[in-house]
């Protein structure tokens, strides 16, 4: 499969201004966490993580996770097994490809909603929600994505 062009669906970041890279987290790309939510750092040799999930509730429930690597990060999103998908080009405000956004809906039980984005190859955040949760509030975190000034 080969991605091609399509300025109606890509997904233009910004650059974070000084003002709101304080209140997000993450690597080179920031996300505005909601007051709902609460994050918790994990490292380990080869990558470092901030584990997202609802106020309250233990990080080994994360929902959302944030990762940066050390190495550059091949894996895409696993479509095969999913009734619908989507992939959409993330482009900086200059209009440069900086990474990849696929979503989608597995067919069999489990897992309901998927959405792995993948930034400058090194930095992602996905979730795998199990079916009957909606997406809703981790999309709005992802969505938030600014790229940090560096």
């Amino acid at each position: 499969m080969r991605l091609q062009d399509a300025k109606q669906s890509d997904w233009v970041i910004p650059t974070c201004g000084e003002t709101t890279s304080s209140s997000r987290i993450g690597f080179s790309v920031l996300f505005v966490v909601p007051q709902t939510m609460e994050s918790s750092p994990f490292n380990d040799a080869d990558m470092q993580s901030v584990f997202i999930n609802p106020r309250a509730g233990e990080p080994s429930s994360a929902e959302l996770i944030i990762s940066s690597s050390s190495e550059e990060i091949n894996d895409a999103a696993d479509s095969l097994e999913s009734e619908r998908f989507e992939e959409r080009w993330i482009k900086d405000s200059a209009g440069n490809v900086v990474g990849i956004d696929a979503r989608g809906r597995m067919k069999n039980g489990g897992y309901g909603y998927w959405r792995t984005s993948i930034f400058s190859g090194r930095d992602t955040a996905s979730y795998r929600l199990q079916s009957g949760k909606e997406p809703n509030t981790l999309d709005q975190i992802i969505d938030s994505a600014c790229i940090a000034k560096r």
